[in-house]
């Protein structure tokens, strides 16, 4: 087999595939603890609204509702050992001019130049118990 033939075969492979392409997810994981004044890890069952803000805290001017972009509510997180997961993908967005509509966590998220998370525990009562501090969201690499 000749040099020439190899070569036009290697070319002709390289141009004929293409790499793998996954699309990036269209949802956020977020994982957190929740523990008592012990730092006891608690095993129960509760409501939590998770709300992303364009502000560390307090009012951000610039989005109106508090500073408060987006926000979804879960009924029913099972906490195990103070481990809980919630999956963020759909829920309400906040626009300055329109108010509140139904819109995608991701597509917040690409608007803003910072992203604050913030937690509130919901009690079978309805008592609502904000976590503080926000926590500041950031990107890694999709690979």
């Amino acid at each position: 087999m000749s040099k020439r033939f190899l070569f036009v075969a290697f070319i002709t492979q390289a141009f004929l595939t293409t790499p793998a392409q996954a699309a990036v997810p269209g949802m956020l994981t977020y994982s957190g603890r929740l523990t008592d004044g012990t730092g006891a890890g608690q095993s129960l069952s509760l409501g939590l609204r998770v709300t992303i803000y364009s502000c560390e805290e307090g009012d951000c001017p610039t989005t109106g509702a508090e500073g408060a972009v987006f926000r979804q509510v879960f009924d029913d997180v099972a906490v195990v050992n103070g481990y809980f997961k919630v999956e963020l993908a759909d829920g309400d967005v906040h626009d300055a001019a329109t108010g509140w509509g139904v819109g995608s966590v991701m597509s917040t998220l690409r608007s803003l130049d910072e992203a604050w998370l913030g937690l509130t525990l919901i009690a079978d009562d309805g008592k609502e118990t904000e976590v503080k501090p926000r926590a500041k969201l950031g990107s890694v690499p999709f690979a």
